[in-house]
C-alpha cells in the first residue's frame, strides 16, 4: 500500500496532508496514490515558509535579535515580545475568517469557469509536457491551488485561538506571528491565479468573438 493511502485514514490530518500533497503535486493525478518527490515540497513549502519567518522576524525585531544574540553570545533569550497594540492570536482571528469567507466564495465560482479556460490550460500543461519542460501537474491544479491555501487559513485562524489562549508562551506568539504572515503570502498566491484566471477568460472570449467573425458571411457589395 503506498503512504498516502494510511496517512489519509487518519483524522484531520490526513486530509489536510492530502490537500499539501496536491499542492505540491501541482494537481498531478499522482497526488492521490503517492507522496509528492521531496523537491516538489520544496518548491512549493520552503521559499514561502522563509520569507514568513523573515517578515515575522522584523515584525518582533527585539525578540528576533534577542534570540541572535543568544546563539552568538549565549545571551538570555526574550521572556515575551515586544510590547505592541497588536497581539499576533487578535490579528489572526480579526483578519483572516473575512478573507476565508471571501475565498471559499470565489472558490465555489470554479464550478462556473468557462470551459474554454480549462481546455486552453490543459493544452498548454499537454504541450510542456510532451516538450519534456513539465513532469509534474494537471489542470487539477486549479482546484489544488485554491483549495490548499483555503484549509492551511482555516488551520491558521484555530492556531490564532490558540495564542490568544496561551500568552505567556513566546515562542507560541512568535509562530502564531509566522502563520499570520504565511496566510499573507497564500492569500497573494491566490489573487494572482485569479488574475491568471481571469486573464485567460478574457484572452479566450476574444479568440471567440474574432472567429465568429470570421465565419461571418461578407455583405455583397452594392
Amino acid at each position: 500500500m503506498k503512504l498516502i493511502f494510511w496517512i489519509r485514514k487518519i483524522p484531520v490530518i490526513g486530509n489536510v496532508v492530502w490537500l499539501a500533497n496536491a499542492y505540491a503535486y501541482r494537481g498531478d493525478a499522482n497526488s492521490t496514490m503517492k507522496l509528492a518527490p521531496i523537491s516538489l515540497w520544496i518548491r512549493a513549502f520552503f521559499w514561502n515558509v522563509l520569507v514568513s519567518f523573515l517578515i515575522a522576524g522584523l515584525t518582533v525585531y527585539d525578540f528576533s535579535l534577542s534570540v541572535v544574540q543568544h546563539f552568538a553570545c549565549d545571551t538570555q533569550i526574550a521572556s515575551k515580545l515586544p510590547d505592541s497594540v497588536l497581539t499576533p492570536g487578535s490579528t489572526i482571528v480579526g483578519v483572516f475568517p473575512n478573507l476565508l469567507g471571501l475565498g471559499i466564495g470565489i472558490y465555489a465560482l470554479l464550478y462556473a469557469l468557462d470551459t474554454s479556460v480549462v481546455h486552453l490550460m490543459h493544452g498548454k500543461l499537454d504541450a510542456q509536457r510532451r516538450a519534456g519542460t513539465r513532469q509534474h501537474g494537471s489542470v487539477l491544479m486549479l482546484n489544488s491551488d485554491m483549495a490548499f491555501p483555503l484549509c492551511a487559513l482555516l488551520l491558521i485562524v484555530s492556531f490564532g485561538i490558540v495564542a490568544q489562549l496561551l500568552p505567556q508562551f513566546v515562542w507560541v506568539q512568535f509562530f502564531a506571528w509566522v502563520a499570520f504572515w504565511y496566510g499573507i503570502v497564500l492569500i497573494l498566491e491566490l489573487v494572482i491565479l485569479l488574475f491568471v484566471l481571469i486573464d485567460n477568460s478574457l484572452l479566450s472570449k476574444i479568440n471567440i468573438d474574432n472567429s465568429s467573425s470570421e465565419m461571418q458571411p461578407e455583405q455583397p457589395q452594392e
